[in-house]
């Protein structure tokens, strides 16, 4: 663990059926709730880091910048 402060995040309007589905994936993989939320969050940010870096060494290797769509069109197509 660091020492640093960490910071704490609320999630209002979380549907029912979303947080039962967290719950169950918690229990499946033997976690809190929170260790799994944090867990979900840190992978998905994760995911989307690396997709930016691939995105940014993409537009160094091309004539012209990508259009807003074309970046859009990676990062969807980058997720899973």
């Amino acid at each position: 663990m660091h020492n640093e402060c960490m910071a704490t995040l609320t999630v209002r309007n979380l549907s029912d059926d979303i947080l039962a589905e967290l719950k169950k994936l918690a229990q499946r993989n033997g976690r809190s709730l929170e260790d799994m939320v944090r867990r979900l969050l840190a992978e998905v940010v994760v995911d989307h880091l690396s997709a930016c870096e691939l995105i940014e060494a993409s537009w160094q290797r091309q004539s012209r910048t990508p259009s807003v769509a074309e970046v859009n069109a990676w990062l969807r197509e980058s997720r899973p």
